[in-house]
């Protein structure tokens, strides 16, 4: 879940967070609120292309940063495999005059890495939005969903042999 997005330098929006709270949330607003850069944003943190002309006037840089939230039981892997617990960052840079780099939980990752972990984390619903339910994952999800599957033991076992990897990774012969 999508718990706190920071915004910066972005079109429109010189500095701005926005903390969300549990469940559905729908931005709406008037003419010119800012709702379409605050999407943006977010498709920004999803792996969405990263023009430079969406950098504020005046501005180095746009920062398009989000806090996310895993609840207990969902397996939320990272670009490296291990699960994401709790909580973590993923962050997005659109210098200016460069090209954007992206971050998950600080560490530099590319924008495809950044989608993969995104992707399973928040539903952006828009126009055709309607198509994701085509992809195999959103059937899965809705399968385990519908035949209240308990994914909690799973996903300690998941964390479990992902713990256990890292240490004897660590380890020297």
């Amino acid at each position: 879940m999508l718990a706190e997005l920071r915004i910066a330098g972005l079109g429109v929006i010189d500095e701005v967070e926005v903390v969300f709270g549990p469940g559905l949330t729908a931005v709406t607003g008037e003419t010119g609120a800012g709702k379409t850069m605050i999407m943006g944003a977010v498709e920004l943190l999803l792996g969405g292309r990263a023009d430079p002309s969406i950098v504020r006037p005046g501005a180095v840089e746009a920062v398009v940063e989000g806090r996310f939230l895993v609840d207990e039981g969902d397996v939320v892997s990272g670009v490296d495999g291990d699960p994401l617990d709790g909580e973590f960052v993923l962050r997005r840079v659109v210098p200016a005059d460069g090209r954007s780099r992206a971050y998950v939980n600080g560490r530099l990752e590319t924008a495809t890495a950044l989608a993969e972990v995104a992707g399973r984390l928040v539903d952006l619903h828009g126009q055709h939005a309607h198509q994701r339910l085509l992809g195999a994952a959103a059937q899965r999800h809705a399968l385990d969903r519908f035949g209240a599957i308990d994914l909690v033991p799973l996903a300690e076992a998941h964390r479990r042999v992902f713990r256990d990897r890292r240490r004897v990774k660590h380890l020297r012969w």
